[in-house]
């Protein structure tokens, strides 16, 4: 099966909702899982309510158990964002756990 690693590293917006849906339409199908990096860890923030999307919370509840959706460690810490603040089924990663993440993708895809 084919390993897709998509990318987010922009704040919620109708774009990244967009890049959800890509996830929903290909998982199955490929084995696929995202990282939120840089201003993408504001997607993992729970309770967020966007104007004319759809909830990136609910995006995320969505793909579970099939997609896995990872946070970056390091990119929470430099925003402030506490592990507490964000959905409980996205795992923060670290360095070394990213970079396994990265290699062992065969596509990857930025959004």
């Amino acid at each position: 099966m084919v390993k897709i690693l998509i990318v987010i590293s922009k704040p919620p917006s109708s774009r990244v909702v967009d890049g959800f849906y890509i996830t929903l339409g290909i998982v199955g199908e490929v084995e696929v899982n995202i990282i939120l990096i840089d201003d993408g860890v504001y997607c993992a923030i729970r309770g967020q309510k966007g104007l004319n999307m759809p909830s990136v919370e609910d995006c995320i509840y969505s793909l579970y158990p099939e997609a896995r959706v990872y946070a970056y460690k390091s990119s929470l810490v430099s925003r402030g964002v506490e592990p507490i603040e964000i959905v409980e089924i996205v795992k923060t990663i670290d360095e070394d756990e990213a970079l396994k993440l990265i290699r062992s993708s065969e596509v990857i895809i930025n959004i």
